[in-house]
């Protein structure tokens, strides 16, 4: 799911540093119980996106348990909740849902302005987005 969405998101809607988003994928299934809710969260919403492009696969249900996950953990406010809420805005993008979409957006660049005042976004190193093959 991680590769579908790599592919077919990412190139079009910079989200993640894809290494660190296996990272935090890795070490969620080596310890899923001790891992912070915000990474539920988060590949939660990457794997409903992923499976819009897989019809076997219902994303609607990691998306319901994705929004479940971001609304208890939203009074973080860290960088998390504006990339949840860019997964938000795209999901809600695949699936027609116009109106849902542009609330989506709207909270997303609030929290963007918050964590930008605050400079918590500009802790961690990042490296330029690769091209899928």
């Amino acid at each position: 799911m991680i590769d579908i969405f790599e592919c077919r998101v990412q190139p079009f809607s910079y989200v993640f540093h894809m290494d660190e988003l296996r990272r935090i994928v890795d070490e969620t299934y080596q310890s899923p119980i001790d891992c912070p809710r915000s990474w539920l969260c988060l590949i939660h919403l990457v794997f409903a996106l992923a499976a819009a492009y897989k019809p076997e696969n219902d994303g609607s249900r990691y998306f319901e348990s994705a929004l479940s996950l971001c609304q208890d953990s939203l009074e973080d406010g860290d960088f998390w909740v504006v990339q949840a809420y860019l997964l938000i805005s795209l999901y809600y993008q695949s699936i027609s849902k116009v109106n849902a979409l542009w609330v989506a957006t709207g909270i997303k660049f609030n929290y963007y302005t918050y964590v930008r005042d605050s400079n918590s976004v500009w802790t961690s190193p990042g490296t330029p987005p690769r091209m899928c093959q």
